[in-house]
């Protein structure tokens, strides 16, 4: 989904299923002079979007190119095509026998895991950064060359950058080349993982939270993830017309406490998990993370039921919240203290799945 105003006019939309029908694109649009806007589903919420910025422009989506090309269970990559959503990748994750965390993200499970990557957009658990797991990209330059960075052969999915100078970071958030592939790294399942929340009530209580963990974060040794909201982003999931609200002008001081009492009342709100190969481990962080946070100024600290991933039970969780997102049966749906929930607000709902 398009997030930008206005609405522009294209002069066509080309929806080529293979290498060869892009470059037969390229060539054309070269030919005649006429801009071309790649996307690869269209179907994301990030930074990108499937409107093209310059009118009378061909809009070029790579949604036909879904094609999982090569994967290694054994060295835990895959390499994937721009038209594989995140459905898709969790629909063939969750079918092999090693388990695997599918990477995920807040909007829809339509997405692109390309496009999302390239975007470097925001990621859910145990993946949070998806462009830091990319090793490697298949790319059409302007000219019709094929060209590929990162390393190749056995160690396509091992190593980020081969011998000399790699120019994989040159084609994120940029447009000088069509990524028609892309190399990931990917996160065996965690044996046992254990969801947590707490909520700061201002940035004072936020700047106390970050002094007690950044040691423990910096040293990279806690097998944990955590996310930060503030208020305005739990607004704004509240919809477009939220959103459209909240983008028409600052909001007073006095609005801003009314509107954010909807979620509890808290300026900030941390999210997350601790990962674990066994109930002793996963109890020890947790002791570890309460005793970090003691005597610091934060509301509800709550960790929620362990559950087995190896067994199962984690992955199924996973397949079931996005198979609601896809649905669209999370929007407006009730957390259990009353705060509204947009589809966007995947680990609540993990949380709650895990509940039942």
């Amino acid at each position: 989904r398009d997030t930008r105003p206005g609405q522009g006019e294209v002069a066509a939309l080309l929806r080529p299923g293979d290498l060869a029908q892009v470059r037969s694109a390229m060539q054309i649009a070269g030919r005649f002079g006429v801009p071309l806007h790649p996307i690869s589903r269209g179907r994301n919420w990030g930074y990108g979007g499937a409107q093209a910025p310059r009118k009378g422009a061909v809009v070029l989506s790579l949604e036909r190119m879904d094609r999982i090309r090569r994967f290694d269970p054994e060295l835990a990559w895959i390499e994937l095509e721009p038209g594989v959503s995140f459905q898709a990748l969790a629909d063939f994750l969750s079918a092999q026998p090693r388990c695997f965390w599918p990477p995920w993200t807040g909007g829809p499970a339509e997405g692109s895991v390309v496009g999302h990557a390239l975007a470097r957009g925001l990621g859910s658990g145990w993946v949070q950064d998806v462009a830091a797991t990319v090793t490697g990209l298949e790319l059409l330059l302007a000219d019709g060359r094929s060209v590929r960075t990162g390393s190749l052969g056995e160690l396509q999915g091992l190593r980020p950058r081969g011998l000399g100078p790699d120019a994989t970071q040159l084609f994120f958030q940029s447009s000088l080349a069509i990524v028609a592939a892309m190399t990931l790294q990917l996160c065996p399942m965690p044996a046992r993982v254990l969801p947590l929340q707490f909520r700061m009530r201002d940035d004072r209580e936020l700047a106390g939270v970050i002094e007690r963990l950044r040691p423990a974060l910096q040293s990279r040794l806690w097998p944990i993830e955590l996310q930060l909201f503030d208020d305005v982003y739990q607004l704004a999931l509240g919809g477009p017309a939220a959103a459209r609200r909240l983008a028409e002008a600052p909001l007073a001081a006095d609005t801003r406490a009314r509107l954010r009492q909807r979620w509890g009342g808290a300026r900030w709100a941390a999210r997350g998990a601790l990962f674990g190969e066994d109930d002793e481990q996963l109890g020890e962080l947790r002791r570890r993370l309460a005793t970090l946070l003691e005597g610091g100024d934060i509301e509800r600290l709550r960790f929620h039921a362990i559950e087995d991933a190896v067994g199962g039970i984690l992955r199924d969780l996973v397949a079931e919240v996005l198979a609601a997102i896809k649905a669209r049966k999370l929007d407006g749906a009730r957390h259990p203290e009353g705060a509204r929930v947009a589809g966007a607000e995947v680990i609540d709902e993990l949380v709650a799945l895990s509940q039942h």
